[in-house]
């Protein structure tokens, strides 16, 4: 292909050689920019917040392997500990046991803990992503907020369903803000 001066190209596969018009490159303006017009410290602040929730993201993605691997290697392992009749199973398993069960959802929260970390890498580029997991935090929270005292009692509540409605504060306050004009 050759260009010209007056912003055609010459493209020879082009039925009959004719002269095409090359589509502008997208270039970043500084009114394009996702700070723009909003002052050095709100651009500040703004990278603050992603480099904190690229560092949350990562932590929680490590959270989620700490906590499922170990535990779904007892279970599969018959430990003692979490067996039926174990010291930990009424608190760390759901009642009536299923392993099949237990095994399916530590291979989804697994997935997404692989997900999580490749989202951290950028996560203005997955944003709903992002949203998808501080709401599913925030809904498993509110359900475990009214399903764990009846089964496991109010301590359990605290140590359960509290934490999942910390993270999806957690990720509302550090998520990626979209522009008035995107939405």
């Amino acid at each position: 292909m050759q260009s010209w001066e007056n912003g055609l190209v010459y493209n020879p596969s082009f039925p009959e050689g004719r002269e095409v018009p090359q589509l502008p490159r997208r270039v970043a303006t500084p009114a394009a920019t996702p700070h723009a017009g909003r002052g050095a410290a709100s651009a500040l602040n703004e990278v603050r917040e992603t480099v904190l929730l690229r560092l949350f993201l990562r932590v929680f993605s490590l959270g989620f392997v700490a906590a499922f691997v170990p535990w779904i290697t007892l279970i599969l392992l018959n430990a003692p500990l979490l067996a039926p009749g174990g010291a930990l199973a009424p608190l760390l398993r759901f009642q009536p046991y299923n392993v099949p069960y237990e095994t399916m959802l530590t291979a989804i929260y697994l997935t997404w803990a692989v997900m999580l970390w490749r989202a951290s890498e950028d996560p203005t580029a997955h944003t709903l992503f992002v949203e998808f997991t501080m709401w599913a935090n925030a809904a498993h929270g509110v359900v475990m907020l009214i399903v764990t005292p009846m089964q496991k009692g109010l301590v359990m509540t605290m140590i359960e369903g509290a934490p999942l409605i910390g993270i999806a504060v957690v990720l509302w306050w550090l998520r990626p803000r979209r522009e008035a004009s995107a939405v």
